[in-house]
C-alpha cells in the first residue's frame, strides 16, 4: 500500500433504540431502532504533523487512523442507503486527507453490501483499487469496535439525565465529554423519493469475495487473487445519493444553532 492509498472498512452498526433517562417498562416495548453507519480508514503516514493520531508498529512505517459515523433516525439499510451513507463518509475523508488518492475497501458480505449494482457504483467518485468481502461468519471488524466505544460514551451521556430520541441525540451522546479520539460523527436523513441506482447484473454475486478494478473492466474472484478471475466491463451505471446531511462531521452538535436541530 502506497502513501497515497488508504484501506477503508465499512459496516452498519447494531440499531440503537430510543431511550428516555427515566421511562416506564411500558415505554420500552414497540420501539423502532435508529441506524448508524461506520467507516474507518488506515493509511501510511509520512507527515509529522499528524503524529498525535498515529499508531507506530514494529515495521518502518507509521500508520494513521480516522473513523466516521453517520447517524440516521429512520433507515431501512437498503443497497442505496448503504451507498449513500458511504459516499457521505468518503467525501469527508477526501476533504480531510486530500493526499489520499486511492482506496482499498472491505465490508462484510451482507446483501446491502454485495448486491449486483454495488461493485461498480462504489467506484464512482473514487479511485477504488480493490474491494474485499470478509469470509462468512467473520464479519467482526474495526467498525464494531469503534461503534462499541462510541455507544458506551453515548450511554454515559444518557445517564447524566438526557433522553435519546433521534439521530441528533446520538451525535450529542457520542460527542459527550470530548468525544472519541479520531472519530467524527454526522447526522443525515433520507430524502423521500430521492436517490437512484441503475440495475445491472453480476454473475454469481453471492459467492464473490474480491473485486479488482482496472481502467475498463473489473475482475471478480471467489477467493482473493486466486485464479484468473471473471472479467466484467463497466456498464456506466448511474447512482444518485438519497441522503442529506443535517449535522456535519466538522461541527460538534453543541456548536450548532438550536433552531437547526430537530426535536423529537
Amino acid at each position: 500500500m502506497g502513501t497515497d492509498e488508504a484501506f477503508g472498512t465499512f459496516d452498519w452498526g447494531q440499531k440503537i433504540l430510543p431511550q428516555e433517562y427515566r421511562e416506564s417498562q411500558k415505554k420500552y416495548f414497540g420501539k423502532k431502532g435508529m441506524s448508524v453507519f461506520i467507516g474507518s480508514f488506515v493509511w501510511k503516514d509520512v507527515s509529522s504533523s499528524t503524529v498525535n493520531m498515529s499508531v507506530t508498529t514494529s515495521s518502518a512505517y507509521t500508520f494513521s487512523t480516522q473513523s466516521y459515523i453517520v447517524a440516521i433516525t429512520n433507515a431501512t439499510q437498503t443497497e442505496i442507503d448503504t451507498l449513500s451513507a458511504g459516499e457521505l463518509i468518503l467525501q469527508q475523508f477526501k476533504a480531510d486527507y486530500s493526499q489520499i488518492k486511492k482506496l482499498h475497501k472491505r465490508t462484510d458480505n451482507a446483501s446491502n453490501f454485495s448486491s449486483h449494482g454495488t461493485p461498480e457504483a462504489e467506484k464512482l467518485g473514487v479511485d477504488l483499487l480493490t474491494r474485499d468481502y470478509s469470509e462468512v461468519q467473520k464479519g467482526k471488524d474495526i467498525c464494531d469496535r469503534v461503534c462499541g466505544v462510541a455507544k458506551n460514551r453515548m450511554r454515559s451521556w444518557v445517564a447524566t439525565g438526557n433522553d435519546l430520541m433521534n439521530a441528533h441525540d446520538i451525535k450529542e451522546g457520542m460527542e459527550y465529554a470530548g468525544g472519541i479520539k479520531n472519530t467524527k460523527i454526522a447526522v443525515a436523513e433520507i430524502i423521500p423519493g430521492a436517490g437512484h441506482l441503475d440495475k445491472t447484473n453480476v454473475p454469481n454475486i453471492a459467492s464473490v469475495r474480491s473485486v479488482c478494478y482496472e481502467s475498463e473492466i473489473m475482475k471478480i474472484y471467489k477467493a482473493s487473487n486466486i485464479g484468473a478471475g471473471l472479467k466484467i466491463k463497466y456498464k456506466a451505471i448511474q447512482f444518485e445519493n438519497n441522503m442529506r446531511v443535517t449535522s456535519p462531521f466538522t461541527a460538534p452538535i453543541n456548536d450548532q444553532s438550536s433552531s437547526t436541530i430537530p426535536k423529537g
